[in-house]
C-alpha cells in the first residue's frame, strides 16, 4: 500500500541528502517516553522514534501483545504524517490518533488519504 503513495524507501548515506530523516532519539519536540510519546514527526520531514519503550520488533503482529508497542506500527504512523496524512477517525487505521498495543495496524488502509494539496 505504501507504493500507492509514491513512496520509495532507501537508506541514505550518513550525512547524505534525504527527503525524510528518521532517528531513534531520547526526546523530541513532542516529548519523550516519560510523557507517553512514542514518535513524533517534526517539520514533515524529521521522524523521531522515541527510545525508552519496550518495542516489539518482530515480524508476527499477533505477538505484539507480549510487549507494549509495535515498532512497525509507530514507524508507519509517523511516516504517514511525514507524507501529509492527518489523523484518521477510523479505529483500524495506522494513522489513527490513538494506537493500542493489542491492535497493531501495520499498513495504510483505504481510509488513509492525502489531503487535497490544490487548495
Amino acid at each position: 500500500m505504501i507504493n500507492s503513495y509514491g513512496i520509495l524507501l532507501t537508506e541514505a548515506p550518513l550525512g547524505g541528502e534525504s527527503s525524510i530523516r528518521i532517528a531513534i532519539v531520547n526526546d523530541s519536540e513532542c516529548g519523550d517516553a516519560l510523557t507517553d510519546v512514542l514518535g513524533c514527526t517534526e517539520d514533515e520531514n524529521e521522524i523521531s522514534i522515541l527510545s525508552g519503550w519496550d518495542w516489539y520488533t518482530g515480524s508476527d503482529p499477533s505477538q505484539v501483545g507480549q510487549q507494549p508497542f509495535d515498532f512497525q506500527t509507530v514507524f508507519m504512523h509517523e511516516l504517514g504524517h511525514a507524507i501529509g496524512l492527518h489523523h484518521s477517525n477510523e479505529y483500524s487505521s495506522v494513522i489513527s490518533e490513538s494506537l493500542t498495543p493489542d491492535r497493531p495496524p501495520r499498513t495504510f488502509s483505504s481510509h488513509d488519504s492525502l489531503p487535497n494539496r490544490d487548495h
